[in-house]
């Protein structure tokens, strides 16, 4: 019995011996995995590194230099690229990229050309293969202007300076027939959504764009705006004669502008298409409820509904009706919610209800202009979702809005109607050319000259 304890002993202490020097051996052959790995990994990261910095140092822009007749070397940038890369595509030797650079940082901080960019390299050699170039002048046409670096012989460095770009009139006549909304099908015959906005908004005085727009209805636009040296659009278009035809209603407008240099809009006849308060004080929203007696959505019963609502998502701004005086902005009061009332003339005013918000510049006893926005629509006080209430207030009696005529402003007499008619004459004249032509009346600039 004491031999058969005596070996078991011996044994299990034979075994611990064994799982020791296994245990030390895996740690001391694991320990060297791990820094053969590391190792490894360390050199895998620096030659990584390593080729990232010679394709960046090789990399090759997507655009090509090309020459022309003159000499110049140019290029269209597709992408964003750095300007080192670029110069040096263009055989320019580092040591004047450097100095190219320098001098376009110390003015601009421009270290990369973006998508669209036009470069323009001017040297008296003439670019053999193989050849470093040193430029003349080095142009980065950008948006409104363009940046000129020229090289100072005497001095060995170049100078960069900013030079405005001249910008190009255009005129263009979009015409069409609407199909769905009158935004949609001017923007599918090729109106700029500013223009279409501007379009609205001056018809809003006596157009009701949810309840007067029928598909069939047909509509024309011209306008003039200003292009760069690519054609882009870098000024708000203006619009000079729109026309729309509403179920052989035909409404017309003209801009002219008058002795006082004050631009305005006019019919045929020199009446002004102003009127002291628009149609609707809201874009592109849907009349969801009329002025008369209705049942109230939200109390149940029957009761005198004295304006209108209009639908729109909250958040939509709201605009005045007219030019005037706040007479107060209050936050909760009645079923309004937050609500607005204006003071336009003696005789009118005008209120609006239910706004999630008031514009930041309105305030108690502040003027507005007809079409600032005053506020938002929203769901405040009792309304059953997010839509503006309006009403029109005339002699302290709430009337119908959308039965209401407004006076309109003075219309043109004497010397102002004739320099008007003379110009309705060329209008007219511009819109046939371009209405026979179907294109724009002016190129936009070669930037090169």
């Amino acid at each position: 019995m004491v031999e058969k304890r005596l070996f078991r002993v011996r044994f299990q202490i034979f075994l611990w011996i064994v799982t020791i020097i296994s245990i030390t051996l895996n740690a001391y052959l694991i320990t060297s995995k791990v820094s053969s790995y590391t190792d490894e990994n360390d050199l895998s990261a620096e030659i990584d590194e390593l080729s990232l910095e010679m394709a960046d140092a090789t990399e090759i822009p997507t655009s090509q230099w090309i020459k022309d007749s003159d000499g110049i070397i140019s290029i269209d940038v597709n992408k964003s690229d750095k300007l080192k890369t670029l110069f040096s595509s263009a055989k320019i030797s580092e040591g004047v990229v450097d100095k190219l650079l320098e001098s376009i940082r110390s003015s601009t901080y421009l270290t990369q050309a973006k998508a669209g960019t036009r470069i323009q390299i001017h040297t008296d050699q003439d670019g053999s293969a193989n050849t470093e170039i040193i430029p003349k002048k080095v142009v980065l046409y950008l948006d409104s202007h363009k940046l000129e670096t020229k090289l100072n012989s005497a001095l060995n460095v170049y100078e960069t300076k900013r030079i405005p770009l001249p910008l190009e009139w255009q005129v263009k006549l979009v015409s069409g027939t609407i199909n769905g909304s009158l935004f949609s099908s001017a923007r599918r015959a090729g109106a700029e959504p500013a223009v279409i906005s501007q379009l609205i908004n001056l018809f809003s005085y006596d157009v009701d764009f949810q309840r007067d727009i029928h598909s069939g209805d047909q509509f024309k636009i011209m306008y003039e705006y200003q292009t760069d040296y690519r054609g882009k659009i870098v000024k708000n278009p203006k619009i000079l004669y729109a026309n729309v035809n509403l179920r052989g209603s035909q409404k017309e407008l003209y801009r002219h502008t008058g002795n006082v240099s004050a631009v305005e809009y006019y019919d045929k006849n020199g009446n002004s298409i102003k009127k002291s308060l628009l149609k609707t004080p809201i874009n592109g929203a849907k009349v969801t409820s009329n002025f008369g007696l209705r049942t109230h959505p939200v109390l149940g019963y029957s009761r005198m509904h004295q304006g209108l609502d209009y639908g729109a998502p909250k958040g939509t701004p709201v605009l005045a009706a007219g030019d005037g005086v706040i007479s107060f902005a209050k936050s909760l009061s009645r079923g309004y919610g937050k609500h607005i009332q204006i003071k336009h003339t003696a005789s009118y005013s005008t209120l609006y209800a239910h706004l999630s918000r008031f514009a930041s510049n309105v305030r108690d006893g502040s003027r507005v202009k007809q079409g600032q926005i005053i506020g938002y629509v929203g769901d405040t006080g009792l309304a059953s979702g997010p839509h503006l209430h309006y009403e029109v207030i005339i002699d302290g009696k709430k009337v119908n809005p959308a039965k209401i005529k407004a006076p309109k402003f003075f219309p043109l007499k004497g010397v102002d109607l004739v320099k008007f008619k003379d110009n309705v004459r060329k209008l007219e004249q511009m819109v046939a050319e371009l209405d026979d032509k179907k294109v724009n009346a002016v190129a936009f600039n070669n930037p090169k000259k």
